[in-house]
């Protein structure tokens, strides 16, 4: 187990990960915080609590809106879904591990 430290609103977070997911758990915490970033121009006196609260509201938004998407075309099937994810990742580690010899 593995500890990030992150910043978000300028506040310092640490967050437990798996070892090997600290660059993953860093890039996350970048996105949101140029997410955090947006909704603070709109709303520049909001607590760093509530800049969050607003950001996992759009980002459930997004998420919502992404699964209809994939409902519409026919990807409602979490099974093939997730069969399909798998391969993807396949190929992504295949295509890593030939790049990095």
């Amino acid at each position: 187990m593995s500890i990030v430290t992150i910043t978000i609103n300028n506040k310092q977070f640490q967050i437990a990960c798996n070892d090997g997911q600290e660059e993953l758990v860093q890039s996350a915490a970048v996105k949101l915080s140029e997410n955090v970033d947006l909704i603070k121009r709109a709303s520049p006196t909001a607590s760093t609590e509530l800049l969050l609260i607003m950001c996992a509201l759009g980002l459930q938004d997004d998420n919502s809106n992404l699964r209809n998407k994939l409902s519409d075309k026919g990807w409602d099937d979490n099974e093939k879904l997730s069969e399909t994810l798998s391969t993807i990742a396949g190929y992504l580690e295949e295509l890593a591990n030939k790049i990095s010899r």
